[in-house]
């Protein structure tokens, strides 16, 4: 019996090598179809032509002027940004000046009135005119005062509010209501609900 011949299986390319193949045919495939997307295009030296390369430089000033354009247009709009925020500003403080302006051109009469009830102290011979005068000047402030917003705290009696109270002292008085102010000590006083100066306050606080 002759020796059998041994069957030779044809090779195959690792998997590897051949994904590479196939990168590589595709990566060839993508740059002739660049080279020959323009129909007019010829290829010099075997590169790419000198029409493909003059127009993608010009492509590329383009898109250069449009970045620059683009750059001063927010320039720009940062700038009017900024101009419109400080004539906001000046708008704000101008109006806060007209509002104080006003304001304190109605307290002039009443501090002049304040200024005669001081000269004529020296040559008062009743009390009572003097506290009289005095408690018309006070009318006359917390007006002018009550025109321009500014409301007066004064919470006797009634429940304490920590937002609107400050508690500054404890008493007890069985008649009243745990927690009720028995006592202001100095007056509170808020602007348009705002509170500018709580009220500070004795509270009620039962004996244990």
């Amino acid at each position: 019996m002759s020796p059998q011949t041994p069957s030779v299986q044809p090779s195959t390319p690792p998997a590897g090598l051949a994904l590479k193949r196939r990168k590589k045919y595709r990566l060839r495939r993508q740059a002739y179809s660049i080279v020959t997307s323009e129909p007019d295009a010829q290829p010099v030296g075997g590169g790419v032509s000198e029409e493909i390369v003059e127009q993608l430089q010009t492509r590329l000033r383009k898109a250069e002027e449009d970045m620059r354009v683009a750059g001063e247009k927010s320039l720009r709009a940062l700038a009017d940004l900024e101009n419109q925020r400080r004539r906001h500003q000046k708008e704000k403080d101008d109006i806060r000046r007209l509002a104080a302006e006003d304001l304190v051109s109605e307290l002039l009469q009443p501090m002049d009135h304040f200024v005669l009830a001081l000269q004529s102290l020296d040559s008062a011979t009743e009390i009572s005119a003097v506290r009289q005068g005095i408690g018309m000047i006070h009318r006359e402030f917390a007006s002018v005062l009550g025109r321009a917003g500014l409301e007066e705290i004064n919470p006797v009696d009634e429940s304490f509010d920590p937002l609107r109270h400050e508690a500054v002292a404890t008493a007890s008085d069985a008649s009243k209501a745990e927690g009720t102010v028995l006592e202001v000590m100095r007056l509170g006083w808020a602007m348009r609900g705002k509170v500018l100066r709580p009220a500070m306050v004795k509270v009620n606080k039962p004996e244990a």
